[in-house]
């Protein structure tokens, strides 16, 4: 039985304020940005994707997943928000 939980979210450093997302907004190079904000979140999805897809072709599905998420960054820069959510939740034996 779940007697208590909590949800938190706060912003990553990939948003408004963050040092990576201001030195975007410098430099402008926009291409940089969206290969560095797609590696970044790359880090931590690809072992999930890559157990997902343990087809042979998998290898080329997850880099097209990839590149196509840089391509959405590029295009419209503004509109990444990452966040880090954590779940805490205290369950008890009937």
């Amino acid at each position: 039985m779940l007697r208590n939980a909590v949800l938190r979210s706060a912003p990553a450093s990939w948003r408004s304020g963050s040092k990576r997302f201001e030195d975007f907004r410098r430099s402008g190079d926009v291409a940089a940005f969206a290969r560095r904000y797609t590696d970044f979140f790359r880090a931590f999805t690809e072992p999930v994707l890559r157990a997902a897809f343990a087809a042979p072709r998998g290898g080329d599905a997850i880099d097209d997943i990839y590149a196509r998420a840089e391509r959405l960054i590029r295009d419209d820069p503004e509109r990444c928000d990452f966040r880090y959510v954590s779940v805490a939740a205290v369950l008890t034996r009937r």
